[in-house]
């Protein structure tokens, strides 16, 4: 499993948001998006899975943010696994991770520590 939390810290966070939900369909084809607003903070949560039939595994990532117009906080995890004897995920774990990390520093967040 990896994990990793990221900051994005600017005006139009909003816009920055709808950006990354936009464009999160090109690391899965197969994912759920739930949205919360309460008053001036919004939560969004992106859930994207890939089942790989031969090796009967799979891999998936999940983004949560949690911001306002001027900040978001976002945290990135992905897993995978296996069944029987291939119980992993052959390196779909990290390329979705990857992908996603991509996604987040191209619109402008940053890691935290």
């Amino acid at each position: 499993m990896l994990s990793q939390k990221y900051i994005y810290e600017g005006n139009n966070a909003f816009q920055v948001m709808n950006q990354i939900e936009s464009k999160s369909s090109f690391i899965s084809d197969d994912m759920i998006i739930q949205r919360c607003m309460i008053e001036d903070t919004y939560m969004v949560s992106v859930v994207m899975e890939q089942f790989f039939f031969r090796t009967s595994s799979y891999a998936s990532c999940s983004l949560c943010f949690i911001g306002n117009d001027h900040e978001i906080k976002a945290i990135c995890t992905a897993s995978g696994a296996g069944q029987g004897v291939f119980n992993f995920s052959l390196g779909a774990t990290k390329n979705f991770f990857t992908n996603a990390e991509k996604l987040l520093l191209e619109n402008g967040f940053k890691k935290m520590i």
